[in-house]
């Protein structure tokens, strides 16, 4: 985890949510000044400042948009892009079409699949990289869909996934 980061986006979540400068300040036990420099991107937010963010807030899209800044993009960002459409049926369907897709590139990359990796050729691994960034579309989109429905219908992701570790665990998962 980087030491800090830049949160413009995950604050300005935050800030569309309705909390003032004075709330979040409040809340993450800083100064309003210094979160009106996190804000402009003046000033980066510190490890524990995100944490005690965190804990704090629990809005999906926000909790996305610190962690992709904090874990130097490693993790998905929360969309907010004109080209995403967040209303809950748009986020499904579109999940749906990076799923087909990733099914499709698996179906076309069987053989390639079943070969040991250092046997392929060039334009086999290109192949294969075409299906993980498919595959990346598709992890960013679910967890931009879990934000949404969540955020949606009022649901605590950090819940959720404590309600699935036993069934992960269950399954082998863990």
């Amino acid at each position: 985890m980087k030491k800090s980061a830049r949160a413009v986006e995950a604050l300005n979540i935050l800030k569309s949510e309705g909390f003032t400068q004075k709330e979040i300040a409040a809340e993450i036990n800083v100064s309003r000044e210094m979160v009106s420099r996190m804000s402009t991107g003046s000033r980066n937010m510190q490890e524990d400042v995100a944490e005690a963010s965190l804990k704090s807030f629990t809005n999906p899209r926000y909790v996305l948009s610190a962690l992709y800044a904090f874990s130097d993009q490693q993790s998905p960002p929360a969309f907010s892009g004109n080209g995403i459409d967040r209303h809950q049926l748009s986020m499904l369907s579109i999940l749906e079409h990076e799923t087909d897709e990733v099914d499709y590139f698996k179906k076309e990359l069987i053989i390639v699949l079943s070969k040991k990796p250092e046997s392929l050729t060039a334009q086999e691994l290109e192949k294969v990289e075409q299906l993980l960034l498919e595959i990346t579309d598709t992890y960013a989109m679910a967890a931009n869909t879990l934000a949404t429905l969540a955020e949606t219908y009022k649901f605590s992701v950090k819940e959720l996934l404590r309600k699935r570790i036993p069934t992960w665990k269950v399954w082998n998962w863990m």
